[in-house]
């Protein structure tokens, strides 16, 4: 404005006059200006003081005041017409123009009105003012016409006003960093289109929500009701076919000013899909992709895998199913998988190159290609290329008698076993008339001095039989029955002539068997001068610890005390342990008074690793030597070993980190893993409290 343009000009001048007339003080909060060099008011922004001096504001017309363009809140201003200060009380586009009184003591205000105009009488002194029945601001391009009460006023540019705002048109000359569309408070910023909100970027954590008021990710679509809640990426490129739409998820330890490469087992992304169940939508277990490293990553290492998740029906629990390992094998139902495809559990392929047969063989061409061929198509010409030399298409199979011996021979297109028959020369089978003779000579058997005689299919042993003593009132063997007294142990009997179920057979003298009746339940047998008898346990039969162990599955018997009395246990007549009436523990001391209470030294189990180890309930100290190399100790679940302590040492130089990693999902002080170790002789102690794990302490 010419104004603008006249003060500039003027402004070294005035500087001038100013810094030789008056002692300005200044300092990064307010300014002074006065002629003592005294410091401005504290609570002032800019302090004038003179003794011979007043401030001389701007000076107008009603009809120039109210053709100030976009008058800010706040301007202060003299007005002419009325001889009174004005201070513009509403907004740059709907200016009020509030008077300051002026007269002393009391103040008398008198407000009274006529069409479109105002009159107000302070102290006697009335001014005037037009009242603003209607107000329209019309907007061509970038000039902006005021209409009051029918009259326009003076069209103004808003081009030409400070850059302070962000125009309808655009903006230009901003400095990033300086010049910004948003909030300078912890409020959320919203967008709107037809006055409904459509955008909102939150003020505390910088959430980004479309078509949501509470946004509760980092970026969240919603669709109250409609088909819009799709994401697409849409890109055309047929120059450079080596670009295409895509989206990053990436992952580093360590901060944002100085992040780290990433361990193995961290989590580098996942697609999760999940729906409303009447509660919630749970996204933390959901159908879904997932993606891990398999190792600690840097420039020429980036080891992972993927796998794929699904939630049975009438369950909550997800569960993997398809795994793609670092080395591209693909499992399924396996997450270990050692093949390029490596299926756990049963396979079908429901169309294969058609076949002849239900039943049928699985090929595969050149090409790889699976096919499935009958048998009979698969074995001719392609299998079997010969059958004992013969390469004939039919060959058949028959029995002969040739030869000396059992044998096979093959000639033109048969293959014949050989059986011949036997005789005093060659081995074979025996002949119909060779199977009677022997069958006759069976019932001519004859024993000497007529001992045994074999007829008619019967046996009969002569009472005459020489130098037998019992046998002679053996009697007769007739018709399965065997009726005997008693065959002494001289000739292989027990002397017995009845004995029943739990009775024992002793020697009691030479060549003499005696019985010992059976004896009374829960009875022992002991030795009484040598001879075997039945005797009362000294423990009531099974409420004793046998020495060999026992066999309990009743969960009823125990070893300890039913009275206040403690258990003491003792090797070579000496007490080394002890359980008192308390529960308390002691070894070494007869007096615990501790659960557990050792006098003497204590030893755990010491590992020494040199690669990524999982700990079991083997492991105590854990001494860790790996170099340079980076590995991790992964922790067994918290839930199985409530209370479980583990120490875990650094007894190796070198630059390796030494990772304590939760069982799946837990966690280690809330963190899903501890990068404990990085110095040699560092140590970390480490206990499980049945959900998590907690860092005792750090050496």
């Amino acid at each position: 404005m010419k104004i603008l343009s006249n003060m500039k000009k003027k402004l070294p001048l005035v500087l001038l006059i100013v810094q030789l007339a008056l002692a300005t003080v200044a300092t990064a909060q307010n300014i002074a200006i006065n002629g003592t060099g005294n410091l401005p008011d504290t609570s002032a922004m800019l302090d004038i003081s003179s003794t011979n001096k007043g401030f001389l504001a701007p000076r107008m017309t009603t009809a120039q005041q109210n053709a100030i363009p976009l008058p800010a809140k706040g301007l202060l201003l003299f007005n002419t017409t009325d001889n009174i200060f004005r201070v513009n009380t509403g907004t740059p586009l709907a200016p009020v123009w509030t008077s300051l009184s002026t007269g002393t003591g009391a103040t008398t205000n008198i407000l009274t009105s006529s069409v479109n105009t105002l009159t107000n009488t302070t102290n006697g002194v009335a001014a005037t003012a037009p009242v603003i029945n209607s107000n329209t601001l019309t907007l061509t391009g970038t000039n902006l016409v005021s209409a009051v009460n029918g009259i326009a006023s003076a069209s103004t540019d808003l081009s030409t006003l400070t850059n302070d705002r962000w125009k309808l048109t655009g903006n230009t000359g901003t400095t990033p960093g300086t010049n910004f569309l948003g909030t300078l408070d912890n409020t959320d910023f919203i967008f709107k289109t037809n006055n409904v909100e459509a955008l909102r970027l939150t003020g505390t954590r910088r959430l980004l929500g479309l078509n949501v008021t509470n946004p509760i990710y980092r970026i969240q679509v919603e669709d109250p009701g409609g088909p819009d809640a799709d994401i697409a990426t849409r890109m055309y490129n047929t120059s450079n076919l080596g670009y295409f739409p895509s989206m990053q998820l990436q992952v580093a330890a360590g901060t944002k000013a100085a992040p780290l490469p990433v361990v193995n087992n961290t989590i580098l992304g996942g697609l999760h899909f999940a729906g409303y169940d009447g509660s919630a939508f749970n996204d933390v277990l959901a159908t879904g992709i997932i993606v891990k490293t398999t190792q600690n990553w840097n420039t020429t290492s980036h080891g992972s895998y993927m796998a794929f998740k699904t939630i049975a029906n009438n369950t909550v629990a997800e569960a993997e199913r398809i795994r793609i390992d670092q080395n591209g094998f693909f499992g399924i139902g396996t997450a270990s998988p050692t093949e390029l495809l490596h299926v756990n559990g049963k396979a079908r392929i429901a169309t294969l190159s058609a076949g002849a047969a239900a039943d049928e063989v699985v090929t595969a061409s050149a090409t790889g290609v699976l096919n499935k061929l009958p048998l009979a198509t698969l074995l001719n010409g392609a299998a079997v290329l010969s059958l004992n030399g013969l390469t004939g298409s039919s060959q058949t199979f028959a029995v002969g008698t040739a030869g000396n011996d059992v044998g096979f021979a093959s000639s033109g297109s048969t293959h014949t076993f050989n059986f011949p028959t036997a005789s005093a020369s060659r081995r074979g089978v025996l002949s119909a008339a060779d199977w009677t003779t022997f069958n006759n000579k069976q019932a001519a058997i004859s024993g000497t001095n007529n001992r045994v005689t074999v007829a008619s299919n019967t046996v009969d042993i002569s009472n005459a039989y020489t130098g037998q003593t019992s046998l002679t009132t053996l009697g007769t063997i007739g018709t399965g029955t065997w009726n005997a007294t008693a065959i002494g142990a001289t000739y292989g009997g027990t002397g017995q002539t009845a004995v029943v179920r739990g009775d024992l057979l002793f020697g009691s003298a030479a060549n003499t068997w005696s019985r010992l009746p059976v004896g009374t339940n829960g009875h022992i047998l002991t030795l009484a001068g040598g001879v075997p008898t039945w005797a009362a346990a000294p423990v009531a039969a099974g409420s004793g610890w046998n020495t060999n162990g026992n066999t309990v599955t009743d969960g009823v018997h125990f070893l300890g005390s039913t009275n206040n009395v403690a258990l003491r246990i003792k090797t070579n007549n000496t007490e080394r342990m002890v359980i008192d009436n308390a529960g308390n523990v002691g070894i070494g001391t007869t007096t615990p008074t501790s659960s557990l209470q050792v006098n003497g030294s204590l030893a755990t189990g010491v590992l020494n690793v040199t690669a990524t180890t999982t700990l079991t309930e083997a492991h105590s100290l854990v001494m860790v030597s790996n170099g340079n190399t980076g590995i991790s100790i992964h922790l067994p679940p918290a839930a199985d070993c409530v209370g479980r302590v583990y120490s875990i040492k650094k007894i190796s130089s070198g630059s390796g980190t030494v990772t304590i990693d939760g069982n799946g999902a837990e966690n280690i002080d809330n963190s899903g893993t501890y990068t404990a170790i990085n110095l040699r002789f560092e140590s970390v102690t480490i206990q499980s409290d049945g959900n998590q794990w907690y860092i005792l302490s750090r050496l």
